[in-house]
C-alpha cells in the first residue's frame, strides 16, 4: 500500500486529502481510497475533484496515459475522520472513474453508496489500517 497526503489547488486556497493506493498480485486491480480529512476545509471536498485528482495522479505517479487510473477501483472514504460533526461509523462511496473527450470523467449519478457488508469485505481484501495510524505514519493528523 502506498499512502500519501495530496494537495490540489481549489479556488479557496490548498486543499489537502488522504490517498492510499492498493496494489498486489492478490488484488484483480489496483484499488485507489480517497479519504476526506477533518484538516481539509469542507468548502475544498477531495471527492469533489476526482478528475482534477486524477490528472494530478497520473503526472505524480508518471503514468504514461489515463488507462491504469481508470482500469482501478475507486472509492471516497468518510468517517469519523473526516469532518467534525459526527456522520457515523466510517463509510465507502464507488467513484465511476472514466476517460471521455480526452479528460477523466466523474459520473456524480452513478455513485453508489457501498453496503456495510461489502464495504467490511473491502477494508478485509485491502487490509485497510485505521485512517488515524496511517495520518500518523505520514506526520499527519485528520
Amino acid at each position: 500500500m502506498k499512502a500519501f497526503i495530496l494537495g490540489f489547488p481549489t479556488f479557496l486556497g490548498e486543499g489537502r486529502g488522504l490517498v492510499q493506493i492498493f496494489t498486489g498480485s492478490s488484488l484483480v486491480r489496483d484499488v485507489y481510497v480517497l479519504t476526506e480529512i477533518k484538516s481539509n476545509p469542507m468548502e475544498t471536498g477531495l471527492v469533489t475533484r476526482v478528475p482534477e485528482l486524477a490528472e494530478i495522479l497520473q503526472e505524480d505517479l508518471a503514468l504514461p496515459g489515463p488507462e491504469p487510473l481508470i482500469a482501478g477501483e475507486w472509492y471516497a472514504h468518510y468517517g469519523p475522520f473526516s469532518y467534525f460533526d459526527d456522520i457515523g461509523p466510517a463509510s465507502f462511496t464507488t467513484i465511476p472513474l472514466g476517460w471521455e473527450g480526452g479528460r477523466f470523467t466523474d459520473p456524480i449519478s452513478d455513485r453508489k453508496v457501498v453496503p456495510d457488508a461489502e464495504a467490511d469485505a473491502l477494508r478485509e481484501r485491502l487490509s485497510l489500517p485505521p485512517v488515524e495510524e496511517v495520518l500518523e505514519a505520514l506526520g499527519e493528523r485528520a
